[in-house]
This record gives C-alpha cells, structure tokens and sequence, in this order.
C-alpha cells in the first residue's frame, strides 16, 4: 500500500480549485462547514480537530492515474494513506459511552451507578461470583475506572479496565479478554517506602501511634486518577524519592494516553509548588516548606509581620494521612481543569490544607487555595497533641474526591483551627468558585471546637449533592449535615446547629462525646423512591442505615428506614467504615443493591431497600499480600460496577466479579 508524503489539508488547499479530491470517499468540499455553520461554543474544538487531522495519515483521491504526494498500488485509482479524519471533523458529536471516568461515579459523589445485569432477582451466592484476578505490583488504592469503546489500533476497540497501584504503576486491562493492554510505570528515582517516613518528634509513641506505616512497604499512587473521555486522556498522581534525601521527595501530574500509556506533551509535570503569603499570621517571619514527605494528598489588614507558605515538592491524592488513617480521594476534571485536595501525613507538622487547579491542556498551575498556619491549638483533651506545632485543617473526607455542583467546588475539612474570621476553617464544609480565589461560603458545627479538641473531625466524610440542592455529609461524632448549598449557615457556636438546613443523628450519641467515631466514609444517593440516603457507620456504631427524603417536610426522616443490625455478626466493619455504592438496572428503577467492602475485602451485596443481606464472598486472605501489602486489605476502597462487571481493587491484585 502506498503513503503519501503530503497531509489531507494540503491536498485540499492545492487542489480545491480544480475540486480534483476529498480527505474521505464520503466527503466533498460543499460539506465542509463554513464559519458561520459551526456553533461558537465548538469553533475551537472544530479547528483542533481540523489541525489534528492534517498531521495525520489520509487518503486523497485523483480522477487521473498519477498520484503527487505518494505511490499507489497497481490498478488503484487513489493515494491510499491509512486512513480518513476530516470526516469525523464534520459529524454530529456522539454521546460518549458510559464510563466510570471518576471516583464514585460522578461530580457529586453520589455513588450511584446503572448496571442492567445485576438486580435483586439476579444476584445470589450461586449465581455470582469471583471469575478472574489480574496480580498488580502493589495495593489498589484507587478505585478502578472503566473507559468503554477505546480505539486501540486500525480497526482495534477495547473496553479497558484501569488500575494504579502504590508501587506508582498504572495498567490498562482489556474488560473483556483480561488481557493487560499496557502498563507504565511512572516512578522517578525510587518509589517511596514507609520506612522513610520518619516519626513525629513531639509525639510520644503510643500504640499506634510512631512510623506512619498505614500504607506499606510502598506509598505511590493512592488516589483515584481521573479520565477525559473527550480527548482519551486519564489524569494521574505518582509519588516518588528522586534524588538522596527525603526533601527529594516529590509529587507530579502525569496525562496519559489511554489508547498507549503514553505521556502527552507536558506529562509528567515538574515538582508541583506554590506559596502565599498571610498577613497577621501566627507563625514566624520566615518561609515555611510544604515537604511532600510530610504532606500527602487525600484527595487583613496589611501587617508588616506575614507568612510565606510554599508547597514544594508536593501534589498527592491521599486525604488526611493520620497514623490510624491513611485516606485516598480523587482528581477531579471539569471545565478543562484538574482539581486536586490534600491534607497532613501523619499530623507531621506543620501541614496545611491545599487545593490546586491544574489546566488539563498544558498542565500547568492556574489556580490554587491554602490557609494560615495556627500555632498550639490542641488542648489537653488529646494528649497525643502536646506541644506540636499545627496548621490549617486537612482535607481527606475518607476518600472521597472534591464535589462539583452548581460550577462550584465543595469539601469538608477535619480537625483545624475553628477561627474562619482569620482563615482557619476546621471542621467545615467550604464552598470555592471554580478559580479557588477564596472560600466563597461554610459551614462549621456549633461544638467545631470542641471536635478538633479531641480529634472528631468533621471532615472524616466526603460531602454529596442531592435534590438540586443540598450538600450532605457526616463526621466522626455521627450526626448527618444537610446544608443548603445556596446558603451552607456560617459558624454560630451558640445556635445549636439551627443555622444549617438539618442535622439527623444515626447514633444517637450525645453530641460531646469522644468516643463515638462513627462515621468514617461518604454517603451515597439514591433518587428512588423519593430519594435515599445510606450511611455505614464503625466503632460505636458499625451499622448500615438508609433514609428516606420526606417529600412533605422536605427533609431526611429522622430517624432509619431501614438498618443493618450489627450484632448479626455479618461483615467486620468496626474498624474501617465501607463507601457504600448503589446500583440500579436503571435511573428509574425502584430496586437497587447496596455494595459494599469490608476489612477484610470481603464483598456484600444488600437489598437497598430491606438492607436484607442477598450476597457475600469471603475474601479474608483472598487479596494477596505480596508484594506491596502485608493484610491485603486497603481503606476506603469502594467496587467498581461496569459493563456486567464489579471490580474490587485490594492488596495486590483487582478481583472481577461476575454472573455466572
């Protein structure tokens, strides 16, 4: 087969007077749009696709027997290139296929999925379960996602599974064959250990409490990536030891091609950075470094006297990295930019709260958020706090990614400085414009102070939009709190919580106590039936309950439609709380199944509407241990449900369920 040396545009442009070719067998040069025929909201992606397209192999046709550009084959009547793109320029847009290109689903963190396979009637213990396992070189963290329909090669389309693991690879997995379509490692030096993770100074070493080694022997990419299906690209977080020492160590935003595993032009970024300066601070005149060692990601008046706050060598996706409690949340890409949240690495101080806006073209900062540091806030109701020097509040919401509602971003910060008059937002649900210039609205409980006094953070749940309205989430102390988006209620200490559209409590506990510690996952919606919360709960309380929107009040019950009692001795959840997620045959239907992932990465299925209990697989030493994991067992995991498929990302392997 003959190529031609020449582009399809340049064809057009010389020969377009003598109308001698087209770029495609079905297109001539009367269907080619004028300016004023292409929408302006789809000029520029009309040109990109126009440019993007001459670089790239065509076919050209000529009604006469020599061929310009290229030899042809004996007997053939065109210059055959490869392929034909022009034509692709022109159609009307496809709606993309279904995907899981994001964590928990979609921008408001819902956690609600579509799959027509599987339903009450469908699922029971004979007729599902493990039917493949792909081995990876570490812990699945991240929760896997699915891109549909990706062209691979001429003629080649795969429905690909991707999987990132902590020991900083990222692997495309053919859903249909099994088959490993690619892998790329994107570690720069070493992957990071839990060894070098060094020991608080100022923390004594209670049980528990000393190496930060949650996550071991590797930390690498523990947040989930995020994918464009507009331009097959998925957006990842690696983590590495670069150089000699611990300051080497850096966070970097890589953009990876779906179809290969290849970086695109920019990809990997350089060591992410930032700083802002803070007038009236309470920390000393000097520049205090953000050190990615100590910071992972989980997801005035003019003074003379300020704060330089860098963030060097840092960009991670791991929600508050606490000892006890080593969260990973998403990326997150909407309007061309890629959003990322992060908090402390073992509440090493001095740590700060971050949110970054990356441009998914270039890669490049455009945008991002930080607040003061507050100096000896702890009380002594934690005396595992003395003497340390604080910070901002975290961001890790039991990884959950940030929510976008409204073209407005939301998250909910953990333990911090109850002071939102000088920038220190602890325990609170904030509200940010796209560009992140500042907090635009918040809500922080009337007892904030006392819940980072003894280390309840608000901020142990993801926040989830429902109802057009609403932003839900929960906190280790238990209640449940509805904010009106519009308007979230500000800090009123003496209000009684009146301040913010509703507060329901599942544990009934009183609301001073320190040890409930209940809540440790995001809620997930459903819109059935008027609309469903469902919430799993640990230590104190370790059930499953699920509300019901009052459609005559317009609030939540106030009390459980339905609950797992967790004295039936199914499912160990005291420990780590599971990301309930709720699949449905449809949007409309009216039966549902709740999934769910429990310590030991032993996977329930519950009737979402009874909670009666319709499946389990016993998955205790299931998951492997080698050669990243020692339990095979990850935090805040929640199951992929795709293509009549669930996957489960856990030690060192993804487990693929399905009917059999």
């Amino acid at each position: 087969m003959g190529r031609a040396g020449g582009a399809c545009t340049a064809a057009l442009l010389l020969l377009a007077g003598l109308h001698l070719c087209s770029c495609a067998s079905e297109l001539n040069f009367a269907s080619v749009p004028s300016g004023d025929d292409v929408p302006a909201n789809q000029l520029a992606k009309f040109t990109s696709c126009i440019v993007a397209c001459a670089l790239e192999p065509a076919r050209i046709f000529f009604p006469f027997t020599g061929c310009i550009w290229g030899d042809k084959d004996a007997g053939e009547k065109s210059c055959i290139i490869e392929k034909t793109c022009f034509l692709d320029c022109f159609a009307p847009a496809e709606a993309h296929p279904e995907g899981v290109y994001t964590n928990r689903y979609n921008l408001e963190r819902t956690s609600f999925v579509v799959e027509p396979a599987f339903s009450p009637a469908t699922i029971n213990q004979t007729s599902f379960a493990i039917t493949n396992q792909w081995v990876v070189d570490g812990s699945v963290y991240a929760q896997p996602l699915y891109a549909p329909k990706i062209k691979i090669s001429k003629g080649v389309t795969k429905n690909l599974v991707i999987i990132a693991t902590e020991f900083n690879s990222v692997y495309a997995f053919d859903a249909d064959t099994g088959e490993q379509v690619w892998k790329k490692s994107l570690t720069i030096g070493r992957v990071v250990n839990s060894t070098d993770i060094p020991v608080v100074p100022s923390r004594p070493p209670y049980s528990g409490f000393g190496p930060c080694n949650d996550i071991a022997p590797y930390y690498g990419i523990t947040s989930t990536p995020v994918i464009d299906p507009e331009t097959n690209i998925v957006y990842v977080m690696s983590h590495s030891f670069e150089g000699e020492d611990i300051d080497s160590v850096a966070y970097r935003l890589n953009a990876l091609r779906l179809e290969t595993g290849e970086h695109i032009k920019g990809s990997p970024t350089v060591p992410v950075a930032g700083e802002k300066t803070f007038p009236d601070s309470q920390f000393p005149n000097n520049a205090t470094t953000f050190r990615a060692i100590k910071q992972l990601n989980r997801p005035g008046t003019p003074h003379q006297t300020h704060t330089l706050l860098s963030f060097i060598n840092y960009l991670l996706l791991l929600p508050k990295a606490r000892c006890d409690q080593l969260d990973a949340k998403g990326l997150v890409l909407y309007k061309g930019l890629v959003y990322a949240a992060y908090g402390s690495h073992c509440d090493r101080p001095p740590y700060f709260p971050w949110l970054f806006a990356f441009s998914a073209k270039s890669l490049e900062i455009k945008h991002f958020w930080t607040s003061p540091i507050f100096i000896s806030r702890f009380a002594p109701a934690d005396p595992r706090q003395q003497n340390v020097t604080g910070g901002g509040p975290t961001i890790w919401q039991g990884g959950t990614a940030p929510t976008i509602f409204n073209d407005k971003l939301y998250v909910v910060t953990g333990r911090g400085p109850v002071q939102p008059e000088n920038g220190g937002y602890g325990n609170a649900i904030l509200r940010f414009p796209l560009d992140l210039s500042d907090v635009e609205d918040f809500f922080i409980p009337a007892n904030g102070l006392y819940l980072d006094n003894v280390d309840l953070d608000l901020g142990s749940s993801g926040a989830i939009a429902i109802k057009d309205k609403y932003i839900i989430t929960g906190g280790k102390q238990g209640p449940l709190y509805i904010a009106n988006a519009a308007n979230l209620g500000g800090y009123q200490p003496t209000a009684n919580n009146t301040n913010v559209f509703q507060v329901v409590n599942p544990t009934g506990l009183e609301f001073n106590n320190p040890t409930a510690k209940t809540i440790y996952s995001g809620p997930a919606y459903w819109e059935a039936n008027g609309g469903q919360i469902f919430i799993r709960g640990r230590r104190a309380q370790p059930s499953l309950f699920r509300y019901a929107w009052d459609e005559t009040t317009g609030k939540l019950s106030t009390q459980p439609t339905a609950q797992q009692d967790p004295s039936s001795g199914v499912g160990v959840f005291q420990n780590r709380a599971s990301n309930p997620v709720i699949q449905a045959v449809s949007k409309t239907a009216t039966e549902g199944i709740l999934w769910e992932i429990d310590e030991s990465s032993s996977l329930f299925g519950w009737d979402a509407m009874s909670l009666d209990l319709i499946y389990r697989s016993n998955n205790t030493g299931v998951c492997g241990g080698t050669p990243s994991s020692s339990v095979g067992v990850v935090k805040f995991q929640l199951p992929t449900i795709a293509g009549g498929k669930l996957y489960l990302g856990c030690g060192d392997r993804v487990l693929i369920y399905s009917l059999v």
